[in-house]
């Protein structure tokens, strides 16, 4: 797996984004176990997370039935089951809960993680075009301020491998709620001369995160694009049917 720089350095949070292949293993008999928070580094933590939770049984995951909207789901009952999540219509999950693991699966959409180490919050993100052009980052921010009254300036975030800017191309009916939502939506989408647009995901997820109140030098990029890595990501947009990346979180007790 993949893991962010920003995030690592943090003692109170487990992350990373599956590999290609790596979550399909899924039918693994093996099962989430409790984690030592205290390991040095937690080097040990992180190889037991890629190796209990990537490969663990679906059931495990805390996941939602992605639409491809703004709708945001708070985790908040320790007995919530992880199976009827999935029944829940939404396509970001922000929790306070520790050792329950969050996430959201892409094949070319932005995954995104948000941190909140003061207040030990975390939240998943699934921005593909429809939720980015209908501002899900920056709607996440804002129900995490809400519910738990975290500060912008305080919070840790990640964008991780989606498509690219120059690799995604679209028809002008795509750009409606960019239009709608982003002041200057043509700093996102680049016409191009067979009268498509070039849309950059990643660009527009950043920019809802600075305007969120997120810094700038707490903010991190993956720099990986899925359709021009197909060796290491699953790429709908490059492949059709395919599979799905994993990017997950979970906060550990202290």
């Amino acid at each position: 797996m993949i893991t962010f720089k920003i995030l690592e350095e943090e003692k109170k949070i487990l992350h990373g984004t599956s590999l290609r292949e790596s979550y399909a293993q899924s039918g693994s008999t093996r099962r989430y176990k409790k984690i030592d928070s205290d390991a040095p580094r937690l080097a040990k933590q992180r190889e037991s997370f890629c190796n209990d939770i990537y490969d663990a049984k679906r059931g495990t995951f805390f996941l939602m039935k992605q639409v491809h909207g703004d709708a945001i789901y708070f985790l908040k009952n320790e007995d919530n089951d992880p199976m009827a999540t999935r029944e829940i219509c939404a396509d970001a999950i922000v929790t306070h809960l520790v050792e329950r693991p969050v996430g959201v699966l892409t094949a070319d959409c932005i995954p995104v993680l948000v941190f909140d180490p003061k207040l030990k919050i975390c939240a998943a993100i699934h921005a593909g075009r429809k939720g980015s052009g209908l501002r899900i980052f920056y709607k996440t921010v804002r129900a995490m301020q809400k519910e738990y009254g975290c500060a912008s300036k305080s919070l840790i975030a990640a964008i991780g491998p989606g498509i690219c800017g120059a690799c995604y191309e679209v028809e002008e009916d795509c750009l409606q709620a960019f239009k709608d939502n982003f002041d200057d939506w043509t700093r996102l989408a680049k016409r191009q001369t067979n009268g498509k647009f070039l849309l950059d995901l990643v660009q527009a997820n950043r920019e809802d995160a600075l305007e969120a109140g997120i810094l700038e030098d707490r903010l991190s990029l993956s720099g990986h694009c899925t359709a021009c890595r197909t060796d290491m990501f699953y790429s709908y947009r490059k492949e059709g049917a395919t599979g799905r990346l994993l990017t997950a979180a979970m906060l550990l007790t202290d």
